[in-house]
């Protein structure tokens, strides 16, 4: 096994190919009122699943699952950021995970979990370290497309703090504005040092909002531009936390749309050196042969199949009569991928059209 781009997963995976393996996995609003929303939501699926299981399975396990069930949801405590949960159960194994975006809304009962929405979880931007900067102020937060959190960095934040250190670079007789420049530079590097902070606490994308010219300068000295996703011109100093969450939307955005171009051109070029199988069939070929460097996909196709007669071969018509087809053949392409050390990216529904849906960049031909 090799997951080391994703060992958050390893323990689902180390207990794969338990019937039945059940995937619950929900949206949620913590400010309608966590605490009652959240225990409705969760006895509303603990009844959808148990009516499910008790077509198949003897009345006795249900219970028992039931059980594990209602054990592993009675305390959850989610926080602000946390936009959807996702629950794993079966006879040997329980785990909740709480999400960061918001997932659709599914229960799933088959020989393995869906991991899809971890892995989603993982690649998907969904909050973000903002710094807003102004000529004489810093200011951190976490955003989020619904949330808002000011943090408490242990940087000075105002550039008085920096008007005295200018005395000994500067000759008194030199004009203001040239002391103003030079704690201006001193301010900069001290903002910068507050995002190696936040990155600390929290890993996630930088956005960096403020005038044109002093985006100019910070992006001339910053040691973050590997982290810094998107720049916004504009003073944010006086908004609304309402209109940070919009400012969020709108990066977030942004940064997914370059982050899906990237890979559309790393797929593109696999094409044209010819390491690239598309289509789910030739992906399960590959993958199943441990061929497979990076998988790309739309983040909502899914698609049920059934093993042929080898290992590398998957049917995807004619499954009415097949006895055990997988539900969503997808799912396991993504799981091999990982196992086998490659990494998955999900992008936009339309923009694989011409690959099928799904496209694996391979180590060699």
């Amino acid at each position: 096994m090799n997951v080391k781009n994703y060992p958050e997963i390893t323990e689902i995976v180390e207990h794969k190919n338990y019937l039945p393996s059940i995937s619950v996995i929900f949206p949620f609003n913590i400010k309608v009122g966590m605490g009652v929303e959240l225990k409705h939501k969760l006895k509303t699926k603990r009844d959808e699943i148990e009516k499910e299981l008790l077509k198949s399975y003897p009345a006795d396990v249900v219970a028992s699952l039931m059980s594990k069930y209602t054990s592993l949801t009675e305390n959850l405590k989610p926080q602000n950021m946390h936009q959807g949960l996702a629950i794993f159960l079966s006879p040997w194994f329980q785990k909740t995970y709480f999400l960061d975006f918001e997932p659709q809304e599914k229960n799933i009962i088959d020989s393995s979990f869906e991991i899809r929405d971890l892995i989603y979880n993982k690649n998907a931007v969904s909050k973000a370290i903002l710094l807003l900067l102004s000529a004489n102020e810093i200011r951190f937060y976490l955003v989020s497309p619904a949330h808002v959190t000011k943090l408490n960095v242990d940087i000075s934040n105002r550039i008085e703090a920096f008007m005295a250190n200018t005395l000994h670079d500067v000759e008194i007789h030199h004009e203001k504005s040239e002391r103003r420049d030079k704690a201006m530079q001193l301010f900069l590097q001290n903002a910068d040092e507050g995002i190696a902070l936040a990155l600390k606490d929290h890993a996630c994308p930088v956005i960096v909002a403020g005038s044109e010219k002093y985006i100019g300068h910070f992006k001339k000295m910053t040691k973050h531009g590997e982290v810094i996703e998107d720049y916004i011109e504009g003073n944010y100093l006086e908004s609304t936390p309402a209109e940070l969450n919009q400012l969020a939307r709108e990066s977030f955005g942004r940064i997914q749309e370059t982050r899906s171009r990237k890979i559309i051109d790393q797929v593109e070029d696999a094409l044209n050196k010819k390491l690239l199988a598309t289509g789910l069939k030739e992906v399960w070929k590959q993958a199943t042969e441990k061929n497979g460097r990076i998988l790309v996909v739309e983040k909502n196709y899914r698609k049920p199949a059934a093993q042929g007669a080898v290992d590398e071969e998957i049917i995807t018509i004619g499954l009415d009569h097949v006895p055990f087809p997988m539900e969503d053949a997808v799912d396991d392409v993504i799981e091999k991928v990982i196992l086998n050390g490659g990494m998955v990216h999900f992008v936009d529904d339309g923009l694989l059209g011409k690959y099928r849906r799904i496209a694996l960049i391979t180590y060699h031909q």
